[in-house]
């Protein structure tokens, strides 16, 4: 049975929501955010570099699609080398001081308690709680909410993937 959260996000239109060009090139790394092994350093490292510091404002919209996937997978597992290689390469040389925060925050367990909401309505939820949520979520800045929830919805079919493995 699908989730009411991820039938909601997969119906969302993020192509034009979020912060950054969802054209070919970042539609390949998109492929291998949801495909490959989060074991492999190489990959885990193209991938980051790709979305770190891409895109405009305080937390630029590639940071806030990877907050939104990390936090999504690590719901589920550890995937310590993908960590690894996040706390490595999203730092103040490459994006800004928010970002390497939140994302440090993230991994050491903390999160801001609208996304802990989100991350709760996986369990079980009304459409109506989970559409007032995201709706919360997509309040933040000019793009970061669409971007973490688009990243969110990545994890999911990241982890979905996974299963059918």
């Amino acid at each position: 049975m699908v989730s009411p959260l991820y039938k909601y996000l997969g119906n969302m239109e993020f192509e034009k929501l979020v912060g950054i060009p969802l054209d070919e090139r970042a539609d390949r790394y998109i492929k291998m955010l949801l495909n490959s092994d989060k074991s492999d350093w190489t990959v885990n490292v193209a991938i980051i570099r790709f979305f770190t510091g891409r895109g405009k404002g305080l937390t630029p919209s590639g940071d806030d699609i990877l907050l939104g996937f990390t936090m999504a997978i690590i719901r589920f597992g550890n995937f310590n080398i993908w960590r690894q290689v996040l706390m490595l390469e999203v730092n103040g040389d490459k994006t800004t001081t928010i970002s390497v925060a939140y994302l440090q925050a993230l991994l050491q367990g903390y999160v801001n308690e609208l996304l802990i909401q989100l991350v709760k309505l996986l369990d079980h939820a009304e459409p109506a709680d989970v559409e007032k949520t995201i709706k919360k979520v997509q309040s933040f800045g000019h793009t970061s909410g669409n971007d973490t929830l688009f990243g969110f919805l990545l994890g999911l079919e990241f982890l979905a993937n996974q299963g059918e493995g």
